[in-house]
């Protein structure tokens, strides 16, 4: 028992595995948020662990080097949380909404070329004319979208590039509305109310049909 205890403090110093590890959480710490936790959490017992064993163990400049970067990608995580996440959300939600609005509008203005007008009702346009998980949105009743265009014939519609066929609601965007115009073009906005987009950039509104 005392040969074996004698062993195991006189023999040659070793490397704290915690110490690598924490280093190696570290160097991750910049793709995901966890690892920088965990190199934090590991680089702060190895260094614990190094001191107790009084140079038994050694791999603290790894510990030390890994707690630095774990703490510079928490702080990173944090701040793109607070600062970044909040601005881009906003500009990514609307990015997404208007391309799905500029399928639709297509779909509509494919419709009226093949029927010579628009459909009566929104939901009576086919699902041909939509993308697949944009027609089953719409079926469903997930969209923010008001169709103005029911049944009018391009005939009946002096300027195309004026008048709205389709807009979404305000409230689904902070205030952002995309309007969709008769000559396929999808626009957006900054604007509380459909009246105000309209006054503010010379659109078109036509009345709702019953």
């Amino acid at each position: 028992m005392n040969d074996y205890r004698a062993q195991s403090t006189n023999g040659p110093p070793r490397s704290s595995a915690l110490a690598g590890g924490r280093l190696i959480c570290a160097l991750f710490g910049f793709i995901p948020f966890f690892p920088s936790i965990a190199a934090v959490i590991l680089g702060h017992i190895a260094l614990v662990k190094i001191s107790r064993n009084k140079g038994r163990l050694h791999g603290s400049g790894r510990a030390t080097s890994g707690l630095v970067l774990g703490y510079l990608g928490v702080a990173f995580w944090l701040s793109l949380r607070i600062f970044v996440v909040p601005i881009a959300l906003p500009y990514a939600r609307q990015t997404a909404a208007m391309n799905n609005m500029k399928c639709v509008v297509v779909g509509l203005c494919l419709y009226q070329e093949d029927y010579e007008a628009y459909p009566d009702d929104f939901l009576d346009l086919p699902t041909a004319y939509l993308p697949r998980e944009i027609a089953a949105e719409i079926k469903a009743g997930r969209h923010d979208y008001v169709y103005v265009g029911n049944g009018l014939k391009l005939d009946s519609i002096k300027e195309p590039d004026r008048t709205i066929i389709l807009y979404s609601k305000p409230v689904s965007l902070d205030n952002y509305i995309n309007v969709g115009l008769a000559n396929g073009k999808v626009i957006g906005v900054k604007a509380k109310d459909i009246e105000g987009a309209c006054a503010k950039n010379n659109w078109i509104l036509p009345k709702p049909r019953d």
